[in-house]
Parts: structure tokens; sequence; C-alpha cells
């Protein structure tokens, strides 16, 4: 049992990360609900108002991975600073933004920011706590952090937004930025030992278009067989016939150019022997499955309530804060028993939690009272608790060596990717539901409070869909979650100087 205490330093250092969690994930959820009033007042069109949320998630997904290596190599504390410094900077030029083009420019000025600041976030916390004593518990504490700046993000958007202005709302980070970095400097960071070797820019680059083109293909997924011929932008590109085939092919053959890249870098963005630890690429898949499920809920429930029961949209909410709340108060108590017992269970009961949940969804589905979906929905945030914390330090402690930058890259990358599948995947098992339908789903449009153009029995089986997808996959990740850190510690000590 763990009785250990936290040292100043180590006090400073969580304090630091919380806070730059906090703020990313604040300033990240309040920006979908601003965007009818950025369209407004800058007189955006539809496809332009999607694109000042796109460019942000691209840039922050896209170049993650590359954010933690480049702390591998010249120190987090130093990456972190940087990112923190760009997205103070971005934060306050969006508030002045005059016109599309500037709004778009300083979105992805701060997505890059984000991504900075994300990616060597665990990398600094994996140091300053060595593995075992209170890791997990440090973990705990930096994921709730996250969940409860999703909902504080919600609630003052919503104020901000009612009797203020939308800029309001980037400005209202600057001063957690400026404390961020005036608390970033009490961290002592080793010394990182100097290298003659260059950033993989070939590296760098090729992940960023996998990673970003993956995403766009991802995304467009829905619009498969579905769209005019006719379209123009970037729909008239993904209405081709050949394109979901072309696609594939063109990123399988990036993939394998990478590989080759990689093997022969000094100083490699991908790791790739670290791909031959068993638990890190579980643990990875989990983490990808568990923010899959996330977002599942996020997108079936306010159709399910607001057009499925005919509620207004404030009821939908409720849920979804019920599922977020407990999101946000299980990571600190999964990680504070798994500090204090080790139990490998732990991540397996998570999971479970997750899985029995959606079971329970399925079988209360076509109840006209919101107790059940409210009950079902914290159930199932507390298992996420629960297991994203412990699984966030297990693939932290999964990495040995100086590559903790490369981990906490992977683990962020895997989170945004379930994010953006999950998108694609609940909006086809949703339009899967009302093809049999004479209407039409309108994914930025639904929430009529009962008067909206799905018929309750549509929205049912649609949603019956993603809850038997979200089954599914959490059977994967239940199953993933029972690899423990014996099978891989074997191949991590084995694991070849060289990046072959």
């Amino acid at each position: 049992m763990s009785k250990e205490k936290m040292s100043p330093e180590q006090k400073k250092g969580l304090h630091t990360v919380i806070l730059g969690y906090f703020m990313v994930q604040f300033a990240l959820v309040p920006v979908a609900a601003m965007l009818p009033s950025v369209s407004r007042d800058l007189g955006l069109t539809m496809t332009e108002s999607g694109w000042i949320m796109a460019i942000y998630l691209l840039s922050l997904t896209g170049l993650l991975l590359i954010s933690g290596r480049i702390g591998d190599q010249f120190g987090d504390k130093k990456v972190f600073t940087t990112g923190t410094v760009i997205f103070l900077v971005a934060s306050i030029a969006c508030g002045f933004a005059a016109s599309y083009m500037q709004l778009f420019l300083f979105r992805a000025l701060q997505g890059i920011g984000t991504a900075l600041m994300s990616g060597n976030a665990l990398s600094i916390i994996s140091k300053l706590f060595p593995e075992g004593g209170l890791r997990a518990r440090a973990f705990g504490k930096v994921t709730s952090a996250a969940a409860f700046g999703s909902l504080i993000g919600i609630c003052i958007s919503t104020i901000f937004l009612q009797f203020f202005s939308w800029r309001l709302i980037f400005w209202i980070t600057i001063p957690m930025a400026i404390l961020v970095l005036c608390l970033v400097y009490t961290i002592k960071e080793k010394k990182v030992e100097a290298t003659s070797a260059k950033i993989d820019l070939r590296g760098a680059l090729l992940i960023y278009v996998i990673i970003v083109s993956t995403v766009f293909y991802v995304s467009a997924i829905p619009d498969f067989g579905s769209c005019s011929p006719t379209a123009g932008g970037m729909q008239a590109l993904t209405c081709q016939p050949l394109f979901p085939f072309v696609v594939p092919l063109f990123l399988i053959g990036l993939t394998l150019l990478l590989i080759k890249v990689e093997r022969q870098a000094e100083q490699p963005i991908l790791i790739l022997h670290e791909f031959k630890n068993q638990l890190f690429v579980s643990s990875l898949g989990a983490n990808f499955i568990l923010h899959l499920a996330m977002i599942n809920v996020t997108f079936f429930v306010p159709f399910l309530v607001e057009d499925g029961l005919g509620m207004a949209p404030v009821y939908a909410g409720i849920v979804l804060i019920s599922v977020e709340f407990m999101n946000a108060i299980f990571p600190r108590i999964g990680g504070a028993i798994y500090d204090r017992t080790g139990s490998n269970a732990i991540r397996p009961i998570g999971m479970g939690i997750i899985l029995s949940g959606f079971i329970i969804y399925w079988f209360v589905l076509g109840s006209t009272s919101l107790i059940p979906y409210i009950l079902v929905g914290a159930w199932i945030g507390a298992g996420m608790g629960i297991f994203w914390s412990v699984n966030n330090n297990v693939i932290m402690n999964s990495i040995k060596g100086n590559y903790q930058g490369f981990a906490s890259g992977m683990l962020e990358t895997t989170r945004q990717m379930g994010h953006t599948f999950a998108s694609a995947i609940s909006a086809v098992a949703m339009t899967l539901g009302v093809m049999s339908s004479d209407v039409s789903l309108q994914i930025h449009g639904h929430g009529s409070g009962g008067g909206g153009n799905l018929d309750a029995s549509t929205i049912f089986d649609g949603s019956k869909n993603i809850i038997m997808v979200s089954i599914l996959l959490a059977l994967i990740g239940f199953r993933l979650a029972f690899y423990q850190e014996r099978k891989a510690s074997v191949l991590t000590e084995e694991a070849p100087a060289q990046q072959q």
C-alpha cells in the first residue's frame, strides 16, 4: 500500500500540467457552441464555420506524436512551454479576428500550441513521478482536469454567448495561460543530453500527411454513396466513385514509405520496435476504443432525447452532464486505488462497466422516462473515468528509457483518432436507421424538442445501431484490458538500442 506524499516539486509540476490540460479542454468544447454566433458576426458560410473547428483538430491531431518526440529530443518542459506561448498568442488573436481567413489561421496556430502542450504533458508527469508510488494518482488528477475542463467549458460558454460576446470565450483562457507559464518555470527538468541528430523532418511530414488524410477520409465516410456528383468544394472530391478505394491504397503506400524512412532515420519520430510491445499496443488500442465510446454517447443522446423522446435540448444536456460529471470524478478514484493496490483487475473492471452500460442502454431504449438514460449515462461515465486514468498510467509505464514523449504523443493521438472515427461511425450507424424512412438525417440541425423531421421509431433504430457498434467495440476493449504489464516487460527490456 502506497503511503507516499508528494514533494513540493511534484506538486508544482502536477498543478502546472493539470491547469494546462484543463485550459486546452476548456477552450475546445465551447468553440462548437459559439460557431453560430461567429458565423453571424463574420458572415461565414456553413462550410467556413465547419473549417473553423476542423483546422484546429487537424493541427492538433496531426502534430501530437511529432511534438512528443521533439520533447524527447529537446526537453518536454521546453516544448510544453513553447506550446503554451503559442496557445496564448493564438487565443488573443482569435478574439480580435475580423475575417474568416484570420480566424482560420489563428485557430490553426491554436491547434499547434495545444499539440505541443498535450503531446508532452503526460511525459512531464512520468518523469516527476517514478513508476509505482503516486504516478497513477497523478494521472488520475490530470485526467479529471480534462473532463472538468470540458464540463465547465460548456457551462461558461453558454453564459458568455447569452450575455456577452463569443470573443471573450477565447480571452478567458488568457489568465490561465499566463499562470501556466509562471508555474512551468518552477519545474526542474533533467538536462537533456546534447545530440547532433537533426529532427526527422521527412518522418514528421509523412506522419502528418497520413494522420490528416486519415482524418479527412474517415470524416467523409458518411457521404459515401449519398452525396451529389455535382457538389462543389471538398464534397466534389469525396463524391467521386473511386475515392473510397483510392485513398486507402494511398495511405498504405505512405505507411510503407514511412516505415522505410523511420528505419533509416537517426532520431526517428516513430519508434518502430516499441510496436512489438504487446502491452503498449493493446493499451493504445483500448485507449482508442475508450474515446470512441465517449463520442458515440455524445452523438446519439441528443438525437434520442430531443427527437426520440420529444424533449427540449436542456434534457439532453442533463444526460450528457451525468456522463461527464462521473467521468471527471472517477479518474482520481481509479488512480488512487491503483496506487494503493497495483491491481491488474482495475482496467477490466472499468471497461466492463462501460460494456455493461451499453448493454443496459440497449434494453432501456424506448423508455419514455429520462431517468434510466441519466443513470446509465452516469454508470458508463464512472467506468470511463476508472479505466481512463489507469490505462494512461499503464501506457506510460510500458515504455522505458527516453521515449516518454513518444508514449505521450501516441496516447494523445489515439485519443483524438478515437473521437474522429466515432463521429463517422455514429453518423453512418444513425443513417442506416433512417434509410427505410423518407426523412433525411440533418447532423447539424437536429434537436427540435419534438418538432424535428425524424420520427421516434427512426431515432430508436439509429440509436440501436450505434449502441450495438459500441457493445462490439467495448467487447474488444474488454479483451485488450486483460493484457498486463508482465507480458510486455521482457520485450521492453530486450528492445534494441537502435531504432530499427
